[in-house]
């Protein structure tokens, strides 16, 4: 049996992170936990989010492949995946001059962030411009995490808070909270690609292939991510779309990964597929779900029993996100299930 791997510095300490529904934060140890005797010293997490669960395998000295198909996760990820640029550039940065009041990135953004924090975000995204390319996604990165913490949004840009639900830190200055990514020391930048999963997968050579690869696709029907984290892709491509609606929608946020789709059919084809591609380029595959999801707890073992390998179930019960609230007497608790797959094939015994 393999022996765990020492941690590099802090262990899967992340610090301050992008606001993103599915964030595995609060079942972190449990994931750590359930890899602790799997070997892990390659990695590929090809549904990346917030970049937790890549980041904490990168402090663990895991060599780590993430990806995402959304521009602003793939590069918060890039940012957690990099060495820790200059201080002078986080410097310079808030010290940028803001953009003018009328610039389309103050329209973009009003409604989530005041036209003020929003101005002076726009002339930090500009300067983001000019520093060297090893430097940029790790100050994207803060600068996303900066929007989230002055925002007048629950964990996702879909709507508006309004009123007395506006909360008093949107009035903060967002300059003042330019604060450097929790970064593994002494660890070489880690890949991330910006790419739909089934599409990477389909695309890998014959002869690539890494310990694990950990699986968090969306789950959720109703949350459908290009639509609630448009305003962050926005930042990063920094394009200045032509927008829809009062909540300013990218022009892709009409597109819906069969992941979330309400028929269980479709999701099962969707994972399927998925396994039947990963054959022969991992031993190991660590699948995240929840109830949830269309598929029961059952459905999934037996896909996975069919298409992978043997399967050891593990279940964490986490309190119901906030955003929820109004659900929270029906349903309080999720339970979010880790299937640990040892798969068939070219399986390396260990």
């Amino acid at each position: 049996m393999q022996q765990k791997m020492k941690p590099k510095g802090r262990r899967a300490k992340l610090g301050k992170s992008i606001k993103y529904l599915g964030s595995k934060s609060a079942v972190l140890p449990s994931i750590m936990k359930a890899v602790e005797h799997v070997p892990h010293e390659t990695v590929l997490d090809l549904f990346a989010g917030s970049g937790r669960v890549a980041h904490a395998f990168h402090c663990l000295g895991s060599k780590v492949v993430a990806n995402d198909y959304l521009v602003a996760a793939a590069t918060v990820t890039q940012g957690l995946l990099s060495p820790q640029p200059e201080a002078r550039y986080y410097e310079e940065m808030a010290k940028a001059s803001p953009v003018p009041m009328n610039h389309w990135w103050c329209d973009a953004a009003e409604g989530y962030i005041t036209r003020e924090n929003a101005a002076a975000i726009g002339g930090m995204r500009l300067y983001v411009d000019t520093v060297p390319p090893e430097a940029r996604a790790a100050l994207l990165g803060t600068l996303m995490v900066a929007l989230g913490r002055v925002d007048a949004c629950v964990g996702q840009y879909a709507a508006h808070l309004h009123g007395d639900s506006v909360p008093a830190r949107t009035k903060m200055d967002v300059r003042t909270l330019i604060e450097p990514l929790q970064h593994a020391p002494d660890m070489p930048a880690g890949k991330v690609a910006c790419s739909e999963a089934q599409a990477l997968v389909d695309s890998l050579p014959d002869d690539f292939h890494v310990d694990l690869v950990y699986l968090d696709p969306p789950y959720t029907p109703t949350v459908n991510y290009p639509r609630y984290y448009h305003l962050l892709d926005t930042l990063v491509l920094f394009d200045a779309p032509v927008t829809r609606g009062k909540t300013k929608k990218r022009p892709n946020t009409h597109e819906k990964s069969p992941w979330i789709s309400s028929k269980a059919h479709a999701v099962e084809e969707a994972l399927i597929k998925l396994m039947v591609g990963l054959q022969g380029h991992t031993s190991h595959v660590l699948l995240s779900f929840s109830d949830e999801s269309t598929l029961s707890k059952d459905r999934l073992v037996q896909i996975l029993l069919e298409h992978g390998g043997s399967v050891i179930a593990h279940e964490h019960r986490h309190p119901a996100h906030v955003g929820k609230r109004a659900d929270l007497r029906k349903r309080p608790y999720v339970a979010e299930y880790l299937f640990h797959v040892r798969m068939r094939g070219r399986s390396l015994a260990t």
